[in-house]
């Protein structure tokens, strides 16, 4: 439950005042609403701490199914999504970000820009979404020195790889610092920006020591161009063959890659095997049908694979917070 100090309505011109004062060309493409119209309730911040270095929080609850779009500059986001998951599509790469319900870890992630790219985001009505990004920027980097110490090289390369992504397992004290960001004690204005930029720091300290501890990291998280291109043609592979059945062997023929190189590029890029990747898409066609065909929920089912409609029901729930009878529901 959202508190009562949270219990605030973000309207869409709210959102587009709070957003865009960071991300270039921000644009809310659905729901098409009124400019005082609710959007979200719950706690919306987007603070800058200082020049360079940019908090974004989220203790909310979507009124709408939402999707929004803007032109990222560049720079390194640290997400930690403590509840709740979204669908993002960064530089025309979909991966998702959080947790789907049930899930036993909470994953933080680290993403870096060299440039300015395009970035989606989209999440269902009803989610509950609580979750601080940091966001950094070159500039901000630069001050802090980190090209005059050895053992910053492996982020520095991490930095300087366009849409280079690291996940790793969040820390009881990642995440201890993530709730007093979320709910910092009563301070007076100046102190209160203080503490934040604090425990932003702390945030941020902690990903750029999972970029360089190879432990905590996926291998090879930096991929060469020819592979993230192998990579993206198994994605769009997967993508026109969601109502038929993918195996580990047909996708990395399409894609030029032997099964391990593949499954190696996808937990790179999107941070999930192949087949949880293939799992989710499927489920996101699913929706898409019940949304616009006649198709009943059972046929469905049937084309993205499932055997029993409860499987489908219980896989369907676990993704978008809501069931396939919920969704036929409103069309």
């Amino acid at each position: 439950m959202l508190s009562d100090r949270q219990r605030k309505v973000v309207s869409a011109d709210d959102l587009k005042r709070l957003a865009g004062a960071t991300d270039s060309a921000f644009r809310l493409v659905t729901p098409g609403l009124a400019g005082s119209s609710p959007i979200l309730v719950g706690e919306f911040r987007r603070i800058h701490l200082r020049q360079g270095l940019t908090l974004h929080t989220t203790d909310t609850r979507e009124i709408h199914d939402l999707h929004t779009e803007a032109a990222q500059p560049p720079g390194l986001t640290v997400a930690l999504f403590l509840q709740g998951c979204v669908r993002v599509c960064l530089g025309g790469q979909p991966m998702e970000l959080g947790s789907t319900e049930g899930a036993h870890e909470i994953e933080a992630i680290a993403i870096a820009r060299s440039r300015f790219d395009s970035f989606a985001r989209q999440s269902v009505r009803g989610a509950h979404i609580r979750k601080v990004n940091v966001t950094l920027s070159p500039e901000w980097l630069d001050q802090e020195a980190l090209a005059d110490s050895p053992a910053c090289a492996e982020a520095l390369r991490f930095l300087r790889g366009h849409l280079a992504t690291r996940r790793w397992k969040a820390t009881p004290r990642l995440i201890a610092i993530a709730e007093q960001i979320l709910n910092p004690p009563p301070l007076a204005g100046p102190l209160e920006r203080l503490y934040l930029e604090s425990r932003s720091i702390e945030m941020v300290a902690d990903a750029l020591q999972a970029i360089t501890d190879a432990s905590a990291c996926f291998e090879g998280a930096v991929l060469h161009p020819a592979h993230r291109r192998c990579v993206q043609r198994a994605c769009s592979f997967i993508d026109a063959h969601l109502d038929q059945e993918l195996t580990l062997q047909t996708i990395s023929a399409a894609a030029g890659l032997n099964p391990g190189s593949l499954q190696r590029g996808f937990r790179v890029l999107h941070g999930t095997t192949i087949f949880d990747y293939v799992r989710g898409r499927k489920l996101d066609y699913a929706r898409e049908m019940l949304e616009r065909d006649t198709l009943s929920i059972g046929e469905v089912a049937h084309m993205v694979g499932y055997r029993t409609l409860g499987n489908f029901s219980t896989a369907f729930r676990r993704r978008f917070g809501i069931s396939p009878r919920q969704i036929r529901a409103r069309y």
